[in-house]
């Protein structure tokens, strides 16, 4: 249990009766109502802490819910934040148990909006990429979906192959402005071998001036054979990959770096310091 959790729990040692022989003690109604508005806040803010701290475990947690001999599943969105009426790129991969390329899955994607109502595509909803092949070496998406997102908020996204009754999720959110607009270029399906090398591209624009940083985490077990003028630094999650950024007002920069996975196969792995992009490595023949 976590800090944010425990004080959840321990606001319920308040007992309504302690709560009710507080506003006896107070004649002044106006000082009841901010009290109990204060209260309220109170609830509502440790409640929305409780949610996103799970989100965000649940999302870096999800190679302990992967079953290989279900075969495994990626899905990912080419931006974590969107803006209203922009357009998500959605991208998908399916490996069956042995680690082979399923490039024409009847697949299910269940799109699920802020307010909890759910948009489900399939069959020709799906768009099968002509580059999906056995064991190839591609940074395309086997499988796409554009979908625009209307309503802020968080949706959560859902794919599951009813042949096996394998299943993934992954989020995005959108909100009404951001500081950075950043795309993410890279396989979502690789092709475990010491001589292949995966780009990695951030496409950044900045919607006014801006000077910080950039930040990747790949798992630990991943070369790095290049990153440009990027920094590495080793740590407990992994290797973490930064940038020093200095963008003018709707300038935009691309950041690159490559890696190498290692040789196994059959294997799930998400890219990013909260694991927002998943990869899934096929099995260990020769690249065709």
């Amino acid at each position: 249990m976590n800090k944010i959790e425990s004080l959840a729990n321990d606001t319920n040692k308040f007992s309504l009766k302690k709560i009710t022989d507080i506003f006896k003690n107070i004649k002044n109604k106006r000082i009841i109502y901010i009290v109990s508005g204060l209260i309220a806040l109170f609830v509502i803010v440790i409640l929305a802490a409780i949610f996103i701290s799970r989100a965000k475990t649940e999302k870096t947690n999800l190679t302990a819910k992967i079953d290989p001999s279900k075969g495994i599943l990626a899905i990912n969105s080419d931006k974590t934040i969107y803006t209203p009426s922009e357009t998500a790129r959605i991208e998908m991969a399916v490996l069956d148990n042995t680690g082979k390329p399923i490039c024409k899955a009847n697949l299910v994607l269940t799109i699920q909006t802020p307010d909890k109502k759910e948009t489900i595509l399939k069959d020709n909803q799906i768009n099968f990429s002509s580059t999906c092949g056995d064991n190839n070496v591609t940074n395309s998406p086997d499988y796409l979906v554009n979908y625009k997102p209307e309503m802020v908020g968080r949706y959560f996204i859902k794919l599951v192959n009813p042949a096996t009754s394998a299943e993934i999720e992954n989020s995005f959110e959108v909100k009404k402005t951001r500081e950075l607009d950043i795309v993410r270029e890279t396989a979502i399906r690789i092709t475990p071998s010491k001589s292949t090398r995966y780009p990695v591209r951030f496409k950044v624009t900045s919607t006014k001036d801006y000077s910080g940083n950039l930040t990747d985490l790949v798992p630990s077990s991943f070369s790095i054979p290049w990153q440009g003028p990027a920094k590495l630094e080793k740590t407990e999650k992994g290797t973490k990959i930064t940038w020093e950024v200095s963008l003018k007002a709707n300038q935009t920069q691309e950041f690159i770096y490559e890696y190498t996975p290692p040789e196994e196969s059959l294997k799930f792995y998400q890219l990013g310091e909260t694991g927002d992009w998943q990869v899934v490595a096929g099995s260990l023949s020769a690249p065709k």
